[in-house]
């Protein structure tokens, strides 16, 4: 197991999209409540499909456009967006592509957009694409079910949209389960889509759907306040291994607070080396 060596900017970054991430799942807020990297978003925009689902917030400050993705919160999105777990393939605007995905995940991005009336999936592409034409940088990200939503989006924005996949910095999720198939996992390192899975302890979500579904990525793991990376299986075994309820571990409010006691245990380091 290794120790996680990114430089602090790494765990400001991971904090921040965390917020981003449960920002989401509330009602109107002032954006300029939140940051990337210590810069305020100077704006934001709201796609949601009917009936609350494929629901995501696209904030940007002077740098960087982050797209938020909501996970689960209402009980539709257990039956239409998690449950259907069976595989189709990946749709894209130059048809399927024999890439296997989940069926739920990938039907969230296709609910119609309240405000626009169309795909929701074709709203924040046009979004996007104003906003990194002056030059941004893009970052998808996402908690639980919001995390597999913006994998599955950067993998077709990949295959659709050359403007803003040059873009595209990286995916950076919290507890999200897999995707897809091998196929889909080979389709993510081909494309050199840069994926960072940030996991919780003992969060079990990261293991559903279990069967045939690959992980993409680099997984960082939250483990005794630290952030450790290279572990695979050995997380697994703890997993099973421990007494605890790994319920509260998936909360994104723990995962931010596990993520600043991180940051404020390495700035005392520093203070007192």
């Amino acid at each position: 197991m290794l120790r996680e060596t990114r430089p602090q900017s790494r765990i400001d970054q991971y904090i921040s999209l965390a917020r981003a991430c449960r920002a989401v799942y509330r009602g109107p807020i002032n954006h300029r409540r939140l940051d990337h990297l210590g810069e305020a978003f100077g704006g934001q925009k709201i796609v949601h499909g009917s009936f609350g689902r494929g629901f995501c917030r696209v904030f940007y400050n002077s740098e960087t456009v982050v797209v938020a993705f909501r996970g689960t919160r209402e009980s539709v999105d257990w039956w239409v967006s998690n449950l259907l777990f069976y595989p189709v393939l990946l749709k894209t605007d130059l048809g399927p592509q024999n890439v296997r995905v989940h069926r739920g995940f990938q039907s969230t991005l296709y609910f119609i957009d309240k405000t626009s009336e169309i795909d929701a999936v074709q709203q924040i592409t046009r979004l996007i694409e104003k906003l990194v034409a002056d030059g941004r940088r893009l970052i998808l990200t996402g908690h639980s079910l919001g995390g597999a939503i913006a994998l599955l989006y950067a993998a077709k924005l990949s295959i659709d949209n050359d403007n803003i996949a040059t873009s595209l910095d990286e995916v950076v999720t919290f507890g999200a389960p897999a995707v897809g198939f091998k196929a889909f996992y080979k389709l993510v390192a081909d494309r050199n889509i840069r994926v960072t899975r940030v996991i919780n302890n003992v969060d079990f979500i990261p293991f559903a759907p279990p069967l045939f579904y690959c992980h993409v990525g680099k997984e960082v793991w939250i483990k005794n306040n630290q952030l450790v990376r290279g572990v695979g299986i050995k997380r697994l075994f703890y997993l099973i291994w421990s007494i605890r309820s790994s319920l509260s571990d998936h909360n994104i409010f723990a995962y931010i607070s596990k993520l600043e006691k991180i940051k404020y245990d390495e700035s005392s380091r520093l203070v007192n080396k």
